[in-house]
């Protein structure tokens, strides 16, 4: 499954990347963000990604002209409730500054709200983390009353809330790069078949 749009694509992961991801995530400077900061070994990583490679999870690596710049997930999915998690990292602090995190954002959540159809998604980030905090804000992201730790804080974003925040955002992204969200169609029936059975939709 690839996501094309405002200047990047999302590949699905596959087993391929997962050594590039691991690598990715020991970096010190990804590391500080996380709440499993231990060091991912080669096997570790593999079992991961046996774990994670079902119908309830979206792991995708962020494109820009086919240069691989980072990582964004929908995770545990819950059928009945409608909700999973989500997070992304950049692994090139050259695109940190960029608009290229916020455009995978906007095409992740159009692929969940529109496609997936679920309801709200819910995101941790550290509380010292500001420029984290920033931008989901600017997605439609609020902070939830009940705290997850000391450290990090539980963010949530209903789909009516992305929407009211997403249009002038999705349309800046537009304008600069054309094209905005689309789906490969052979992918994307494969992935609609998937999600039916499993679910029982």
């Amino acid at each position: 499954m690839i996501i094309f749009g405002n200047g990047i694509a999302l590949h699905r992961l596959e087993e391929k990347h997962i050594e590039m991801l691991r690598n990715w995530r020991n970096a010190p400077e990804i590391v500080q963000h996380m709440e499993y900061r231990e060091h991912i070994t080669t096997e570790m990583q593999k079992k991961w990604f046996q774990k994670i490679d079902t119908p309830l999870n979206f792991y995708f690596i962020i494109y820009h002209r086919e240069k691989a710049i980072g990582m964004i997930h929908l995770s545990d999915i819950d059928p009945e409730k409608k909700c999973g998690n989500v997070g992304l990292f950049i692994s090139h602090k050259h695109y940190l500054r960029s608009l290229f995190p916020v455009a995978a954002s906007v095409l992740m959540l159009d692929f969940i709200f529109t496609v997936l159809h679920l309801e709200k998604v819910e995101a941790k980030v550290k509380f010292d983390n500001a420029r984290a905090l920033n931008y989901n804000k600017m997605l439609g992201f609020k902070r939830q009353e009940e705290e997850e730790s000391s450290e990090f804080c539980k963010l949530l974003l209903t789909a009516s809330n992305y929407i009211q925040k997403a249009n002038r955002i999705r349309t800046s992204l537009q304008q600069l790069y054309g094209k905005g969200f689309e789906l490969s169609l052979d992918e994307a029936l494969d992935a609609d078949v998937a999600l039916y059975n499993f679910w029982g939709l």
